[in-house]
């Protein structure tokens, strides 16, 4: 159309096995809208559909990785570079060792040869930043075959801000804790479906053991016999109004 634009071009396969296939996406530097190119003569995919299954890992929330058995990696997108703070130039000659510091060749290797088609694995785990810090992560992975050739298809969400969430709740009960001990209260809770109970601070109060109140039973021994009619009204009025 006459426009002049500068871009940046990055080749996604990288294997001399392949090498009759060709596979570009560029980027226009000066703003993120991206416009991926596909070639495939000797199949003659639907290019519309090619394009967009590119575009749409290229431009995924969740980091991406296709790695080899070398532990090499013939694919990252744009959100991997981000995660890890490496430019594009250098992410391209990191392996699986470089971005996970418990990782040894031998590991990798030995991780390899216990995968086989269909192999799926989600774990969490912690992926190296380029400035040394480590970022918690929960990865998905899974094995594919693509016309004799295996790659590790992963895909790896920063969990950062989850662990925060739940190290704060862990953090906020073991203050409740402390503050039930140091105030002598103790807690029921129990459960409306199945009339267990699960007791706290039970011990320090009455000297009995928390074991000794598991049965509703044994809980309603221990409240005065002129509130138990009001507490069994609130106790059924509440499983009321949580009930389906």
């Amino acid at each position: 159309i006459g426009q002049t634009v500068d871009l940046r071009i990055r080749r996604l396969f990288a294997d001399p096995e392949i090498d009759d296939r060709l596979v570009v996406t560029w980027t226009t530097i000066a703003g993120r809208s991206a416009v991926p190119w596909f070639e495939e003569p000797a199949v003659g995919w639907n290019a519309l559909h090619a394009r967009f299954a590119q575009f749409s890992l290229d431009e995924a929330a969740d980091a991406v990785y296709w790695i080899r058995e070398d532990g090499s990696l013939a694919y990252f997108n744009e959100a991997a570079c981000r995660m890890l703070g490496y430019p594009t130039e250098e992410m391209a000659g990191l392996t699986v060792m470089d971005i996970d510091p418990k990782c040894r060749p031998e590991d990798w290797a030995a991780a390899w040869r216990s995968m086989t088609p269909g192999y799926q694995h989600v774990y969490q785990w912690h992926q190296q930043a380029k400035d040394g810090g480590l970022v918690p992560v929960e990865i998905s992975s899974n094995l594919l075959e693509f016309e004799n050739h295996r790659y590790n298809v992963s895909f790896v969400r920063d969990i950062t801000d989850r662990r925060r969430a739940e190290n704060e709740i862990r953090d906020r009960e073991t203050r409740l804790k402390q503050a039930q001990r140091i105030a002598r209260l103790a807690r029921f809770e129990r459960d409306m479906k199945s009339g267990a109970l699960a007791v706290e601070g039970i011990e320090e109060i009455f000297g009995v053991g928390g074991e000794a109140l598991g049965e509703r039973d044994a809980f309603m021994d221990m409240v005065s016999a002129e509130d138990r009619g009001a507490l069994k009204a609130i106790m059924a009025d509440t499983a009321a109004a949580q009930a389906p």
